[in-house]
């Protein structure tokens, strides 16, 4: 059985034995871009609230629902979570600036200039989730239609979730090394866990466990690489106490056109058996593989609460151990003093510590689509990031962001980006409205794709 029989089997049968279960409601995924998750960090590193995973997203309404329901005073958040079993979010939007640039951190999605529709579709039967997000830009520039449209099954404590979507494992707000929705959405199968579970005997003082597995099939178009390869992923976090978070986590890229796919491939890919990684085309078992860790750590200090976090990982991660590495680092406070107007984050990071190949690879290169699907800065770099916070308005955020990127070239030159943003975004019990505006330009004479500018604004209408 070649492993591509393997996971349609693994996933009817999945589906077969989610629905002859259990009934029970299951919300679908918060989008990446949602203003909740800033407010549920702050709310979290703050202390108000535990059992968050800063650093696995998406999570589902439903979680996010749990969390709000455990303050200890109603908060206008809620507004932003879909009430009953069916949501229809409409949406209007202008966008103005360099057509054709691609933003980090879109999903992969261009300027396409004018005025953009969309919407957003919420459909729970029972244990069954549906959820489309579509958008139309109304120039005929020829954008596709669905950003993120999947399904999702719920078990128990599992969750299947099977279409397209994106990820973001890491603490970093920027970026994280191993996946951020910076490259256009995959057509995945994941498998994960809510609520957590806890281990048995001694194991039991490594606290809640929290667990993602995904597969995925890439682009085939990948000149000069091997097209239609099978992507994975497999993230483990624990929790020993309520403010203290770390994860496992490994990335891998296999397969392909003429390349192996069969179980045995996939174990060694996996496990990062030696030799799995080998540049020997003549052995066919030929994977890109990254793998680390996160650890995030927050103090609750009356005076000026913080948290602190680091995201760690290797390349090459063949042969049991990864090497090659790279690492985030970061510290965000939830309010200054005892102003709770404004929140801090100051995060830095490198992929250039010795090794400027990150993210490289002769047959398997780390992108979806011609993106990158981990940090936006790319390999051979390093990036320091501020965000400042600023709450007017109890429902509401506005955030000011500056983050100075520095390259080296294969010539051993340097080269400096600088990307500058402004986001706001203010809600009701049935409106959101979104503005934002983003600046990247690289530093000296030479301009480059990668460089331009954004302003849009959208309103939201939940019907």
């Amino acid at each position: 059985m070649t492993f591509r029989h393997g996971f349609r089997t693994i996933v009817f049968a999945s589906v077969l034995i989610t629905l002859v279960h259990l009934p029970g409601v299951l919300a679908s995924d918060i989008p990446l871009d949602s203003p909740l998750y800033p407010v549920l960090d702050r709310y979290w590193s703050e202390g108000r609230l535990d059992g968050y995973r800063p650093d696995q997203r998406p999570i589902s309404f439903r979680e996010a629902k749990d969390l709000l329901d455990s303050l200890d005073r109603p908060v206008i958040l809620e507004n932003l979570i879909p009430n009953g079993n069916i949501s229809l979010t409409p949406r209007l939007g202008w966008e103005g600036g360099d057509k054709g640039f691609v933003p980090d951190n879109r999903s992969g999605i261009p300027v396409s200039g004018g005025l953009v529709a969309g919407a957003e579709f919420i459909l729970n039967v029972h244990q069954f989730s549906l959820f489309a997000d579509g958008r139309l830009p109304l120039n005929n520039s020829g954008d596709r239609i669905f950003e993120e449209a999947y399904g999702q099954f719920r078990w128990g404590r599992l969750r299947f979730t099977m279409g397209k979507e994106n990820m973001w494992w890491g603490p970093g707000r920027r970026g994280s090394l191993l996946l951020t929705d910076n490259a256009e959405p995959r057509k995945v199968f994941r498998l994960d866990n809510y609520p957590d579970f806890t281990l048995p005997g001694f194991l039991k003082h490594l606290g809640g466990v929290r667990v993602s597995f995904f597969l995925s099939r890439l682009d085939d178009d990948r000149p000069g690489f091997v097209p239609d390869p099978i992507m994975g992923g497999l993230k483990i976090g624990f929790s020993p106490n309520p403010n203290l978070i770390f994860s496992l986590n490994r990335t891998f890229l296999f397969g392909g056109e003429g390349r192996d796919e069969d179980f045995g491939a996939f174990l060694d890919v996996l496990l990062g058996r030696p030799g799995s990684e080998s540049a020997s085309a003549a052995q066919n078992v030929i994977g890109n593989q990254i793998a680390g860790f996160s650890v995030i750590w927050r103090a609750l200090a009356d005076a000026q609460p913080f948290t602190l976090y680091v995201d760690g990982a290797g390349e090459d991660a063949a042969g049991w151990t990864p090497s090659k590495w790279a690492f985030l680092g970061g510290i965000y406070l939830p309010r200054i003093g005892q102003s709770e107007m404004f929140d801090v984050r100051l995060e830095a990071a490198s992929t250039d510590l010795g090794y400027s190949g990150w993210y490289t690879h002769e047959d398997y290169p780390y992108t979806y689509r011609g993106r990158l699907m981990g940090h936006p800065m790319g390999g051979g770099a390093e990036d320091l990031y501020l965000e400042l916070g600023v709450y007017p308005v109890p429902a509401s955020r506005l955030a000011l962001t500056v983050a100075r990127t520095r390259e080296t070239d294969p010539g051993g030159g340097h080269d400096t980006l600088m990307t500058l943003g402004l986001k706001g975004d203010l809600w009701t019990s049935a409106r959101t409205v979104t503005w934002q505006w983003v600046r990247k330009d690289r530093e000296g004479p030479a301009a480059v794709p990668d460089e331009g500018d954004l302003f849009s604004m959208t309103v939201k209408f939940r019907l």
